[in-house]
This record gives structure tokens, sequence and C-alpha cells, in this order.
């Protein structure tokens, strides 16, 4: 929403504007100090990041990826045509020369090259057409969008765990904010316990 849509929305639920940019500055504010003092008290070693790491390593796998090159053709052109296509390419014709020779896709002067690219975020159709081909395998002709799509797998990337050295900024990092948020909820039941009591004498 703009600024007055924003100031409107404030309105509607019976609260002053700049009241509320006082409360939410003072928020964030108190927010920050919190985070400062909290990430002060956190010392750590290697040993622990370690130990972090080792029960954690799976989240810290890389996604499995694949290279792919697309020849795409459109639908107007029947299957036959494109099914030769499929033929010349599992008959050892280079699918990168065939991608730049018949593709009428995006990156066909680049022989259809789409990088690597994780399997998860495939579309599906994508996805089921690829799974199980070797590298060097050339996928069956899957239709999308009023066009006939093929897939040449160049390359498996799998499920590879990097070393704990390539990764020691990112897991202290990670360590470091799961570790503030349990003493940022402890300081702040520690705060309402002590504004209790205050409260009770």
């Amino acid at each position: 929403m703009d600024a007055n849509a924003f100031r409107e929305a404030i309105a509607s639920q019976g609260l002053d504007y700049d009241s509320y940019l006082g409360t939410l500055r003072s928020q964030v504010l108190r927010a920050k100090v919190a985070s400062r003092v909290l990430r002060s008290k956190l010392k750590v070693g290697d040993d622990a990041l370690r130990e972090y790491y080792l029960k954690n390593v799976a989240e810290f796998r890389d996604p499995e990826s694949v290279r792919l090159y697309h020849i795409q053709i459109s639908a107007s052109r029947g299957l036959p045509a494109v099914e030769a296509v499929r033929a010349r390419a599992l008959a050892g014709e280079t699918f990168p020369a065939l991608a730049r020779q018949v593709s009428e896709g995006p990156g066909a002067a680049d022989g259809g090259d789409m990088g690597y690219l994780p399997v998860k975020k495939l579309a599906k159709e994508v996805r089921e057409a690829v799974l199980g081909l070797p590298e060097g395998g050339v996928s069956r002709v899957v239709e999308i969008s009023g066009a006939f799509h093929l897939f040449f797998v160049a390359e498996w990337r799998g499920g590879r765990i990097p070393a704990f050295e390539e990764l020691r900024e990112q897991i202290q990092e990670r360590y470091y904010r799961e570790k503030e948020e349990e003493l940022y909820r402890s300081w702040m039941d520690s705060l309402k316990e002590k504004a209790g009591v205050e409260r009770m004498l």
C-alpha cells in the first residue's frame, strides 16, 4: 500500500499515525539494542560450530542440480517433426548443434544451454521428463504452452555436502541467529516476570 493508504489503515484501527510511528520506532530500537546486547554474550569457538554443523549437516547439503540443453519447436509444425529431431539426437548428432539449427526457443544461438538448474525448481513436466535419464540422455517430447520441447542431460550434480571450512561464516551466522532467538525469548520472559513482580510491589 502507498503512504496514504497506510495512514488510512492506521486511522481505521483508531490509532494516531504519529503515535503509531513512535511506538514502531521504539520497538525497532529495542530489538536492535537487544540484538547487540545478546550477540555480545555469544562467544563461540570452532568446536561448538563444528558440533552444530554435524548435527545439521543435511541442511547444508547442496541441492541436486542438472545441466540441461533445450530445443523448442512450435506445436504448429506437428509432433512428427519434433520426433524426427529427437531421432537425430538419439542417433548421435550433437544436441547443441541441433538446437542452433532447429530450435525456435530462447537460447538457440547458445545451443540451447540452460545452465545448471536445481532439480526441485524445474517445472513438473520437465522434471518428470529428465529424472532417471543418464548424462548424455535425451528426453521424450514434452508439450508445454503450445510448443514441443526436448531436453538433453549434460551433467548431474547432486547432494554434495560442502566441508565445514567452506561454510564456516554461514554456519556461524545461522548459529548466532538461532541462539539470539533463544536468548531474546528468555530475556523477554525475564523482563515480563520482573514487570509482574514490580506491579505486585
